[in-house]
């Protein structure tokens, strides 16, 4: 999970553990003491319990967006550290008795452009979200049981999914901007769920995927409703008005109304000028209101006022210290 070598272990426990030993314990050929195990739970930020107890998720299939300077080592520690909050969540529902059906994930065949759109049109029709913005993103996927981890320091990703254990999980590194994050986690959701003819690149799949977080964001129907079907131009202030009533950024509307012939690919190519000439006055949301997982720290919770869960134990699964999570509680 921390991409370290032995080396730099060794220096993250304080010198008390030798590379030779290291090397033992990760042969089998060895057991830690308690004193090191403690050293190791702390450089690693887990817990000891993370040592005994043995790994129950497995990964069926990955997608991630391909970065050429994206290794294999990484992509391993980002599947430990998934598998890693995978476990605690199913811990809680285990503890919790909750038995969460697995959503079926089942993938709609894409051929051309159309089908996209009618695959965001399906699951805004499945999931009861008519026509109007989505207030939450990470809520909403959530809510219809795909588990969203966050990541806050990988910077050669933007987001990436796949299946553990058959249960689909968007990981999401965070941007600092809300509008991209609530589009990269759409994006991936794209790549759960659409299943590409082979006749489309990579490149295509990508941008494929960008028009199905496009459409979930904001349906073609109402966006040409709301924008004309046919402009010469188009006024900055209309695209802010939609900005703010849907979260999706004025980049992506430019690229929505292209797509739908709204506006010339030569319009299109004029405002991404401007916008690199820093003559056009984009509206700022990285201040806006930012989304955030909260399923599992609400479980933990209902754990604590059930009391099937102490507080060392609700400590433990969420990480934090045991003095803040006894402040967080304030039973009714």
């Amino acid at each position: 999970m921390k991409c370290l070598s032995l080396d730099a272990l060794c220096l993250a426990c304080d010198g008390i553990v030798s590379k030779q030993a290291l090397s033992k314990y990760e042969r089998g050929a060895m057991k830690p003491s308690s004193k090191v195990l403690i050293a190791l739970s702390n450089a690693f930020e887990v817990s000891p319990d993370y040592f005994i107890k043995p790994p129950t998720i497995s990964f069926d299939s990955i997608e991630f967006r391909k970065r050429k300077s994206f290794s294999p080592k990484k992509l391993d520690s980002i599947r430990e550290i998934v598998r890693y909050d995978i476990e605690k969540y199913v811990e809680i529902e285990d503890i919790l008795g909750i038995n969460p059906e697995i959503p079926k994930m089942k993938k709609i065949p894409v051929q051309k452009k159309e089908d996209v759109e009618n695959a965001a049109k399906e699951i805004r029709k499945r999931w009861k979200l008519g026509e109007a913005g989505i207030v939450n993103v990470i809520s909403i996927l959530e809510e219809n049981g795909i588990k969203v981890i966050l990541l806050n320091d990988e910077k050669k990703m933007d987001g990436m999914s796949c299946f553990a254990n058959g249960v689909p999980v968007i990981i999401l590194n965070r941007s600092g901007n809300v509008e991209r994050d609530r589009f990269t986690a759409l994006h991936e959701l794209g790549h759960l769920i659409l299943d590409f003819a082979d006749s489309f690149s990579e490149e295509e799949q990508e941008h494929l995927c960008h028009l199905f977080a496009n459409e979930m964001l904001i349906p073609k129907s109402l966006f040409l409703e709301i924008i004309g079907r046919k402009r010469k131009n188009i006024d900055m202030s209309e695209l802010k008005d939609i900005q703010n009533n849907f979260g999706i950024s004025v980049d992506a509307l430019m690229f929505k109304a292209k797509e739908n012939e709204v506006i010339s690919e030569q319009s299109y190519r004029r405002y991404f000028i401007l916008r690199r000439q820093k003559k056009l006055e984009i509206a700022d949301q990285s201040n806006a209101l930012e989304e955030t997982p909260t399923r599992f720290e609400r479980l933990v919770h209902r754990g604590i006022a059930s009391d099937v869960l102490s507080l060392s134990k609700a400590s433990e699964l969420l990480e934090k210290p045991l003095g803040i999570v006894r402040d967080q509680v304030s039973l009714l």
